[in-house]
């Protein structure tokens, strides 16, 4: 027979599983036969256990104890990191989607970050002859006509990839001051 053990920890809800044999799972530890039906659709760190061996079961926190499991300082951190590694997901997006130059599109990427470093380097020191063919992002040509387009090129596509850099490191420096999940929370990255 299968049972549903929820393990308990100072009342809290801390594992849920299904398990063969209930009766490796001492009742000091587990709630055995655990009734979630006062649970249902509310995410498990806001559960909670109330009553006493064998009459336990498996409620809802109030809004007070949902609060301070959120303002918890290590829940708090957890909340911060996934939401600094969201902005520099969204940051790595707008990179990806390249950079604008004479209305037309340039791809972005560490690759092509490179190759404009030795495109310049290469045209400020005489190695190159106009003028010169870069791909866009449609993989058709585009022709720099000089040094002084190159290096245009060169600062138009750096200085969009810092805009991007700059707003997500404005957002995750947020993140890192919030006080709380509803500062956190308050933190949109709408770019």
């Amino acid at each position: 027979m299968s049972s549903l053990l929820v393990h308990k920890s100072k009342k809290n809800v801390v594992a849920l599983l299904k398990a063969s044999e209930s009766g490796g799972y001492p009742t000091d530890d587990w709630v055995h036969d655990a009734d979630l039906s006062n649970v249902g659709g509310v995410d498990s760190k806001y559960w909670k256990i109330t009553g006493a061996h064998p009459n336990e079961s498996i409620t809802e926190m109030s809004q007070a104890e949902k609060d301070s499991v959120d303002n918890d300082p290590m829940n708090l951190a957890a909340l911060k990191l996934r939401r600094r590694k969201e902005i520099d997901a969204k940051t790595d997006n707008l990179i990806a989607l390249g950079f604008s130059y004479d209305g037309e599109v340039f791809s972005a990427g560490l690759e092509s970050q490179s190759n404009w470093h030795w495109l310049l380097s290469f045209a400020q020191n005489n190695w190159v002859t106009f003028p010169v063919s870069v791909s866009r992002m449609d993989d058709d040509e585009y022709e720099l006509a000089n040094a002084a387009a190159i290096d245009s090129f060169v600062q138009t596509g750096f200085s969009q990839i810092k805009a991007h850099l700059d707003s997500g490191r404005v957002l995750k420096k947020s993140v890192f001051d919030a006080a709380d999940k509803a500062a956190v929370d308050a933190v949109v990255d709408n770019r």
